[in-house]
């Protein structure tokens, strides 16, 4: 019979070029870790519409040589330090939106080890690259205060074993 096809046609302005991160590498994961801890921070991202846009993401922090996930939805507040290298004196912030991070995490899962790399430029541009893969992200620096809450607790605690089973 009469078969029909329409065609949809777009312009090249819907579809700009990737920007080019123009930056020194920033930081260097493992990226099955990554992947593991960023999976586990995804959990708590405040879903799209459902709260402040600032919660809908993932922070990608640096501070003290060491690089962390937080995440919260207002009523969950994750926060894990990534074993790995960062490479930049000081402190940045960059929040990735959850949906990012969820795409980010699988391909993370595939690669043995995750460049981060942030442009200079105060675009806004982080760039996550592994071999000849390239993950270019505009994110912001938007995220509520988490350390006014957060408790400054110590991460491992050594206790004797046998006084434990005694007192149970």
């Amino acid at each position: 019979g009469n078969e029909f096809v329409k065609s949809v046609e777009y312009t090249t302005e819907d579809f700009p070029l990737m920007p080019k991160v123009e930056a020194e590498e920033t930081a260097r994961v493992v990226s099955g870790t990554f992947s593991e801890y960023l999976g586990r921070a995804v959990l708590s991202v405040a879903k799209e519409g459902e709260s402040r846009p600032e919660l809908q993401g993932v922070l990608l922090e640096s501070e003290d040589g060491k690089l962390a996930l937080v995440s919260t939805n207002r009523f969950l507040l994750y926060r894990k330090t990534i074993p790995g290298k960062v490479m930049v004196d000081g402190k940045f912030n960059f929040r990735q939106p959850g949906k990012v991070a969820r795409v980010l995490k699988q391909i993370a899962n595939q690669r043995l080890e995750i460049r981060i790399s942030m442009d200079k430029s105060g675009d806004g541009l982080i760039s996550f690259r592994s071999g000849e893969f390239e993950l270019v992200v505009r994110g912001d620096d938007r995220f509520p205060d988490y350390k006014q809450i957060y408790p400054a607790y110590v991460e491992e605690l050594e206790v004797n074993r046998e006084r434990v089973i005694a007192a149970m």
